[in-house]
């Protein structure tokens, strides 16, 4: 199973994060970059850089995950800059995709920063994304508020990814 996420102003797409769940190992990354994250069905995580693991770390074994996994999170501020600055290099590359979670710049508000968190989640176990749909942010006057959220059952664990509005001033 393959998944995207994308992030578009209408005009133009750019290709923000890939993940490949190959059924026992998962791997995610940033286009247009060749360093990429693992996390294989030992438990063993890691990132590759020029060939090398790096960052090795040990987690429950995929087959025995329970609840969820968050695999990354990523503030993109302003999304409709976002979109302007990113390189050509970034465009979408319409590469296969079997899931794919499209941000439009369009909907997000302008005083709030979008956010993306992609993880993994214990099958059969939608309770275990309440923690993550639920954030709370340390500051006043400040909200993680979710806005959409997709699940990919074809793979065990599944994937999910989700869009969340990061507002300041909001009460």
């Amino acid at each position: 199973m393959r998944a995207r996420v994308l992030i578009t102003n209408g005009a133009r797409t750019i290709d923000v994060f890939w993940l490949e769940h190959k059924g026992s190992d998962v791997y995610w990354g940033t286009p247009g970059f060749a360093d990429k994250r693992s996390y294989h069905s030992s438990g063993q995580i890691h990132t590759k850089r020029r060939g090398r693991a790096e960052d090795l770390t040990h987690h429950t074994p995929l087959a025995s995950l329970r609840g969820q996994f968050n695999l990354t999170s990523m503030n993109l501020g302003n999304a409709g800059r976002f979109v302007q600055a990113a390189a050509r290099r970034f465009e979408y590359s319409r590469r296969r995709s079997d899931v794919v979670l499209t941000v439009d710049t369009r909907t997000v508000p302008a005083a709030a920063q979008t956010c993306i968190m992609v993880g993994l989640l214990e099958p059969r176990n939608s309770r275990a994304l309440m923690s993550p749909l639920s954030l709370t942010m340390p500051l006043p006057n400040e909200q993680l508020l979710p806005q959409q959220l997709i699940v990919s059952t074809a793979v065990e664990p599944w994937v999910y990814a989700s869009v969340y509005w990061w507002m300041r001033g909001a009460s």
